[in-house]
């Protein structure tokens, strides 16, 4: 009796077990054909990230941008000197400032030289020569090995050339530098206005000046005497500064022209260009008369006709005192 009830429990349990079996079967089976594969086969961030940082480092700090790590080995980025301005002029005694932009430029260094010359100028931001008006400026950020020249001469007038130390020194870019005179920019100066005043009419002059740069400032003098605006002595002084010209622009105004008015004008710039006018003031009252009489023994009058002159008058009666005599 006992046996057959063994039987039975064992019977039961494998059928639960069975019953189990193909349930997770089932369910199995039932997500594999309700699961979407697509979003499997592109990778997550996290994913992407981690496989860029294995297999793409950076090997040296001081070697930004240069040399790579890969899967595949060593991977070396080589030096650029990036297309920038190459023709420059600069006037005699300013800073000259020749650009260089130079990328990926790793352990190499940026050599600055004459064309014309073998031996370099400076070599990193070490100058070379004994000439301290030479020097270079690393500008980090921008990659940029700017080459300074103070106080530019004449001499320093020629071709340059930014060249990466390299074997082969395939890696160079030149550049022109046109250093003028002073007098190569044709400065000018020059007064405009009438050189006689009647008195208690205005004085009206201008001053033109041009240079390579247009000037900072003018000012005027007279008799060299400094002038400014003064309202009670009726002086008016306004400037003009035309950049796209190069011209600066003063006027000098006197509303009522005094005696004491005349004499030398002076305008002068602040690069010291000077250039004079004399202004002579006329009394009205005397430049207008006229001597009549002095040709002609009769003068025309529009309003009393011919006048007769005493001298003539003279004449007249003597003739006519005869004549009845």
């Amino acid at each position: 009796m006992r046996t057959d009830i063994m039987d039975v429990t064992m019977i039961d349990t494998f059928r639960c077990a069975v019953n189990t079996r193909n349930i997770l079967l089932s369910w199995i089976i039932l997500s594999l054909m309700t699961a979407d594969f697509s979003k499997a086969s592109k990778p997550t961030r996290a994913s992407t990230r981690s496989e860029h940082q294995s297999s793409f480092r950076r090997m040296h700090p001081k070697e930004k941008g240069h040399r790579f790590f890969t899967d595949r080995g060593y991977a070396t980025r080589t030096p650029e000197i990036l297309a920038t301005k190459k023709n420059y002029t600069v006037k005699r005694g300013n800073l000259a400032i020749l650009h260089c932009t130079v990328q990926n430029l790793g352990t190499k260094t940026v050599v600055w030289r004459r064309s014309s010359e073998e031996n370099p100028l400076t070599v990193g931001e070490y100058t070379y020569v004994s000439d301290a008006r030479f020097s270079t400026q690393h500008k980090v950020r921008l990659d940029q090995w700017n080459l300074h020249i103070r106080n530019v001469s004449l001499e320093d007038a020629g071709t340059y050339e930014c060249q990466v130390s390299t074997k082969d020194r395939s890696i160079r870019r030149q550049f022109n530098l046109d250093v003028q005179d002073w007098s190569v920019y044709n400065a000018a100066i020059q007064i405009t206005g009438k050189r006689y005043v009647d008195k208690g009419e205005p004085i009206l002059l201008s001053c033109n000046a041009t240079d390579y740069y247009a000037p900072h400032d003018i000012d005027w003098f007279k008799d060299g005497d400094k002038l400014d605006s003064d309202r009670k002595r009726g002086i008016e002084i306004s400037k003009s500064l035309y950049l796209a010209r190069k011209t600066i622009t003063s006027v000098l105004k006197i509303k009522q022209a005094k005696m004491t008015d005349a004499g030398d004008y002076l305008c002068r710039t602040s690069e010291r260009y000077i250039t004079t006018i004399h202004v002579q003031v006329l009394n009205a009252n005397t430049s207008r008369n006229v001597k009549r009489g002095t040709q002609s023994g009769f003068s025309h009058d529009g309003n009393s006709g011919i006048v007769i002159t005493p001298t003539r008058y003279v004449l007249l009666l003597t003739v006519l005192l005869v004549y009845l005599t």
